[in-house]
């Protein structure tokens, strides 16, 4: 296939190089289908107002497909309960409550992190302590 060797950039071009790209094609396949290098759609790639364009691209499409979400949000928010409240797949119940949980407060922390200075400290029995002296006082 014959390569356009110095291919002068405009904005036909950057529109195809930016609708490959945001559709998923690889750089080569971009290459090829520009008949250009691959060279020179990594440099195209790199132009700040590419970047520009892709970053709107990709928020406009991140927009509609919110947009779409939302629109059906109730169906899916009851097809996740229903998964939830599923009382013969134990492991599909427990994935679809922890997503629910995650979803209201937040993705949950495996581990506990304790140092040695918060393994020294015990804050809580000076709290018991403090209670224990204010019923000794009532």
């Amino acid at each position: 296939m014959a390569r356009i060797v110095c291919q002068k950039f405009n904005d036909r071009y950057k529109e195809q190089l930016i609708m490959l790209y945001i559709s998923g094609e690889s750089k080569t396949k971009i290459a090829e289908k520009l008949k250009v290098s691959r060279q020179t759609v990594y440099d195209w790639l790199e132009r700040e107002d590419v970047k520009t364009e892709l970053d709107k691209a990709r928020r406009y499409l991140e927009r509609q497909g919110n947009e779409l979400i939302l629109k059906d949000l109730k169906s899916y928010i009851d097809n996740v309960k229903e998964l939830a409240n599923q009382k013969d797949d134990k492991r599909t119940a427990l994935a679809a409550n922890q997503y629910l949980i995650d979803r209201i407060y937040g993705k949950t922390v495996g581990k506990l992190d304790i140092t040695a200075e918060a393994k020294q400290s015990t804050p809580n029995e000076d709290i018991l302590e403090e209670f224990d002296e204010i019923e000794e006082n009532v």
